[in-house]
């Protein structure tokens, strides 16, 4: 049998610390370390994050530096981040490539209908709605296409979607999303987070991460962690709590994170770090653990979430008048 690693008995004291059925618990846990087999169709109930405890493990801030600041325009929107490849819309109407080693950008898609926006997601492809300028573009029955952009290789494509699809990003042959209730008079904050199966196929159902109707954002690192963050309650519009689970180990359960202050707006999630954008303004970052949070310098640009690839982390920061790309390596 393979040998147990110390990240894996480290990941049993914490277990067995927050949770009062030890024997239980070291045993779910051990098991899932070494399974590789994978649980979806094992209709395991999704974790509950309202029975879970916050997260202020004693970790020190993120060490950071600059490997990248490329002078970008005022007015873009959306920012996606792969490798040395970042992408945004600029002035709504142009998508936009840039290489943020040299800065070097050229333009791979313009809008047919008015008005594109780069939709939040991670991994090598995102998503950009194409639809009309203003409040028409709100109307669910106006015209409107959704493109998905190559970030390697620049080209877009244009693919289904369902109006008001919000992706996480994807692992093998599942979606990360954050789905609404369709149905007429539903209230229209109420969202979860669910694994969406990409194949029809009846024996793998969709399964929810969350029950509670209280998810407003998702990220996700492309491998195996996700963040979001909640509601206090369906009362609220505005987020005020930020969440993380390991799909690799869903028996652990959700792990809330303890944000000091600030609407945590835009979650990010990279290899050891979350971040958020609190109040929209300041760029947070703290350990995946928890732990000790850094205010990253100067603030962010309007309507320009981060955007994060393993060790790295793209945001707009305005500063004396001036847009700039800048580029961080976390950790």
């Amino acid at each position: 049998m393979e040998q147990v690693s110390e990240d894996q008995r480290q990941l049993v004291r914490d277990v067995r610390r927050h949770s009062g059925m030890r024997k239980w618990a070291l045993a779910a846990v051990v098991l899932l370390s070494l399974s590789a087999c994978d649980d979806r169709g094992a209709g395991a109930a999704p974790p509950s994050p309202s029975s879970s405890s916050v997260t202020r493990a004693p970790v020190g801030r993120l060490p950071q530096v600059d490997v990248a600041i490329q002078r970008v325009p005022a007015d873009l929107q959306g920012i996606a981040l792969f490798g040395h490849h970042v992408a945004y819309v600029e002035d709504g109407l142009r998508l936009v490539s840039m290489d943020w080693r040299t800065g070097r950008s050229r333009i791979v898609a313009r809008s047919t209908f008015g008005s594109l926006f780069m939709l939040p997601t991670s991994g090598r492809f995102v998503s950009v709605l194409d639809q009309l300028s203003g409040a028409a573009g709100d109307d669910p029955a106006s015209p409107r296409r959704t493109l998905s952009l190559d970030l390697v290789t620049g080209h877009s494509t244009s693919v289904a979607s369902a109006p008001g699809e919000a992706v996480a990003g994807g692992l093998n042959d599942v979606s990360l999303q954050v789905l609404r209730p369709r149905r007429e008079g539903a209230d229209p904050w109420r969202a979860d987070l669910v694994e969406v199966w990409q194949q029809p196929d009846p024996d793998l159902p969709d399964r929810p991460l969350t029950t509670n109707g209280l998810v407003v954002e998702a990220a996700f690192d492309g491998d195996h962690r996700v963040v979001w963050t909640q509601r206090p309650d369906h009362s609220s519009a505005d987020p005020s709590s930020l969440w993380t689970l390991d799909l690799f180990h869903p028996g652990v359960g959700a792990r809330r994170l303890a944000v000091p202050s600030g609407v945590p707006y835009s979650p990010v999630v990279g290899v050891g770090f979350v971040g958020w954008a609190a109040d929209g303004r300041r760029l947070m970052l703290m350990p995946v653990g928890g732990g000790a949070v850094t205010r990253v310098a100067g603030h962010l640009g309007h309507a320009v979430a981060p955007s994060a690839d393993r060790h790295l982390l793209a945001f707009v920061r305005t500063h004396h008048g001036r847009s700039e790309l800048v580029v961080l390596r976390v950790g």
